[in-house]
């Protein structure tokens, strides 16, 4: 059985793409005692730190590892970048992914354009 998953720190500022990097190594640590393979599929980085990270969860125990690392977390910490920032708590989020699957080909033979003209504020729905 295998699943994915997305850390990510959105666009948070340079602490919680740390935050995603810590996150990273206490799942990684983690992971043994479920008896659960990870695999990096996807990352992304800014300024040399990650900012999202998609992992490839694979073994018997994935869905309980998984159900104890799903949501948000609250890394609180003193900023290492900005000594003086008042602020301490850092966020990153933490959700299933699906990988895609190939899109279909879009031929603009299929495709019309028209130009259309109204009045009016429009339909509120």
């Amino acid at each position: 059985m295998e699943k994915y998953i997305l850390i990510t720190s959105g666009r948070g500022p340079k602490e919680c793409n740390l935050a995603v990097q810590l996150v990273l190594e206490r799942i990684l640590a983690e992971a043994d005692q479920y008896g659960v393979k990870i695999e990096t599929v996807e990352v992304e980085k800014m300024d040399g730190l990650p900012s999202s990270i998609v992992l490839k969860l694979i073994g018997r125990e994935i869905g309980v590892f998984r159900d104890r690392w799903l949501g948000t977390i609250c890394w609180i910490c003193q900023s290492p970048f900005r000594p003086n920032h008042r602020r301490k708590n850092w966020f990153v989020e933490l959700k299933d992914w699906y990988p895609a699957k190939s899109a279909a080909k879009l031929n603009l033979k299929d495709v019309q354009f028209k130009a259309m003209r109204s009045s009016g504020a429009g339909d509120s729905m």
